[in-house]
């Protein structure tokens, strides 16, 4: 988890973690016990706790600095635009994709979030003042951590336009004046699958945590479970709430077209009676008449499935990416192929034609 300390306790043993980190709680203030909490709860990697704060400054993992900071091309006009969030360049925990651009190379080079700098007009070559010193934009990028910029968790909602995060070289954020969050974490040995066994592991913790706190005399500001937070959840929620909420949608339009193809081969079959006696005289079964009458409803949806997944890979891929990241600091994204997605796609659709008017065409045929 990431854990938020004002002040450093060299009482704490651990070492630094490694990148992608999967993550559970946050707490402030005070981090003595620690240590001592993860062993008792399990199962952690107690050596992967980031306790020493000047190892971990030097290293220069999870530090950022809150400034204010003002735009255009001349420096700004003196008014404070929005507070920025800065980390350093180097940092091997705070990851970032840059959209466009390139990371900070010089100490008055800066990065900056790419929804943030979409919202207030601010792109490549622009001049960014941060904390009275002038930065040139050099990049514009999503750190994995901010899918959404979220200032604070409390927020009902993230603020792409007052709030920003950035990333500058290590030479420029030492000087940078701002107060620095020192911010530790830990990692799972065996990585919970859902969501509810992340909550158990986070409670475990947190109650051996306040047992840990009292014998070191210390206090618990705030404890925030990364499957609650919404900086790097709210984004994915969203998606995938729109995204069963589109499936749902679309086996109700498959539904209502199998109805719709049933019935026009219920009509078909009670004009085409004669002829259907006189094939069942000839010797033809059930079966082979209601595999014909069957041929074009599966035969019009499987060739609808496959036009639909060349277009969704190819021409309205497009689309479908800029409806979210209008809206989300997503990362750059690569295509691949998804056999959920053909499933979902072809496979179910389908099945759903094949089942509705399977049951119509024999009921009929009887």
């Amino acid at each position: 988890s990431v854990l938020r300390v004002e002040q450093i306790e060299r009482a704490l043993r651990g070492g630094l973690h490694d990148p992608g980190t999967d993550v559970v709680g946050a707490i402030h203030r005070h981090g003595a016990g620690v240590g001592v909490a993860v062993q008792l709860v399990g199962p952690f990697d107690c050596a992967a706790l980031l306790i020493h704060a000047d190892q971990h400054a030097v290293l220069g993992g999870g530090l950022p600095k809150q400034c204010f900071a003002a735009g255009g091309g001349d420096g700004g006009d003196g008014e404070e635009d929005a507070v920025i969030r800065i980390y350093k360049s180097d940092s091997e925990i705070d990851k970032a994709s840059f959209v466009e651009g390139h990371a900070p190379e010089a100490a008055d080079e800066i990065a900056i979030d790419r929804m943030h700098a979409d919202n207030v007009g601010l792109a490549i070559g622009d001049t960014l003042t941060v904390g009275r010193k002038q930065f040139k934009i050099v990049g514009l990028l999503s750190y994995v951590n901010y899918l959404t910029l979220h200032a604070s968790n409390t927020d009902l909602m993230f603020d792409a336009f007052g709030f920003d995060v950035a990333m500058v070289t290590p030479e420029a954020f030492d000087h940078l004046t701002s107060r620095v969050h020192y911010r530790y974490a830990y990692k799972y040995e065996e990585h919970p699958e859902t969501k509810v066994e992340q909550a158990d592991h986070s409670e475990n913790f947190l109650k051996a945590l306040i047992t840990q706190t009292l014998v070191y005399d210390n206090e618990i500001e705030d404890y925030l479970p990364e499957y609650l937070r919404q900086a790097s959840n709210f984004a994915i929620s969203d998606i995938e709430g729109d995204s069963a909420g589109a499936g749902i949608l679309c086996y109700i339009l498959i539904a209502v077209i199998a109805f719709i193809f049933a019935i026009t081969i219920s009509n078909t079959i009670d004009k085409e009676a004669s002829v259907i006696g006189t094939l069942r005289a000839s010797g033809y079964s059930k079966k082979e008449l209601a595999v014909h009458y069957m041929s074009l409803p599966v035969v019009v949806t499987l060739i609808g499935a496959v036009i639909g997944n060349v277009l969704g890979y190819t021409a309205f891929r497009g689309m479908a990416v800029s409806l979210y990241y209008e809206s989300y600091s997503l990362p750059s994204c690569n295509l691949v192929w998804s056999p959920t997605a053909l499933v979902k796609t072809t496979l179910i659709p389908l099945i759903l034609m094949l089942f509705i008017n399977l049951i119509v065409i024999v009921k009929k045929l009887r």
